[in-house]
């Protein structure tokens, strides 16, 4: 029988114990989509492909929608106590719950979050749908979106309206940003013809006095002379 070392056995015991917390702090699939008869657990949640935007079905029973949070270079924001990302909250629709959440399914094209005696929390949303190819997806615009078998989109959160209202938010955003710069770019430019047109007229009122004084200089020598 093989006999540890201290050292071995302090090993082993640390490889087990990270084991167990990085087991436990992944609290998201790593799917983006929720299919037809599917289930998530509280704990549990979907996250788009780029990963800016989370679902998280919380342990205590809340629903929410986050978001990663960036600093003003638009670079990811962590925390400096705990070196965790930050994440900024976009969507809440269900208060806390604790010990007795229970699985969020996608049945028939319609989502409901239920409680662990069966109960419905939150919804049903959405609509009938027996095609059985719907499904629950979480878009790197930050929307939440419930699709029909036809591809439709039946549901969508936050707000709950169309995707055009959210998904195009971040871009208006960016438009907007990139006139103002336009805006301030013409100003400069403004600016700087304005200032070489002075500069302009400046040496030209030069160039005419020193005209003037070398003609004054020419008579008054004239003058002088005879």
């Amino acid at each position: 029988m093989r006999v540890f070392s201290n050292y071995q056995l302090i090993l082993l015991i640390f490889v087990f114990m990270s084991t167990i917390l990085v087991s436990k702090s992944v609290n998201y699939d790593t799917m983006d989509t929720l299919y037809e008869y599917q289930t998530i657990n509280p704990g549990y949640g979907l996250i788009s492909k780029s990963g800016k935007y989370k679902l998280d079905y919380g342990a205590d029973g809340t629903f929410n929608i986050l978001r990663l949070a960036t600093d003003r270079d638009g670079n990811m924001a962590f925390d400096r106590k705990t070196g965790m990302m930050k994440t900024e909250n976009v969507y809440s629709p269900l208060r806390p719950n604790p010990g007795n959440a229970g699985p969020m399914t996608l049945v028939d094209g319609k989502l409901t979050v239920f409680n662990k005696k069966g109960e419905e929390v939150w919804g049903p949303a959405g609509a009938d749908d027996e095609g059985g190819n719907s499904k629950l997806v979480m878009l790197d615009t930050g929307l939440l979106a419930l699709y029909n078998s036809a591809g439709t989109i039946v549901g969508s959160w936050p707000d709950g309206g169309p995707a055009e209202g959210y998904v195009n938010y971040e871009q208006s955003i960016a438009d907007k940003r990139d006139e103002l710069q336009k805006q301030t770019n013409e100003l400069l430019r403004l600016q700087s013809t304005k200032a070489n047109e002075n500069k302009s007229k400046m040496d030209w009122s030069i160039l005419v006095n020193i005209l003037w004084t070398v003609i004054a200089s020419t008579l008054l020598y004239y003058l002088l002379t005879n």
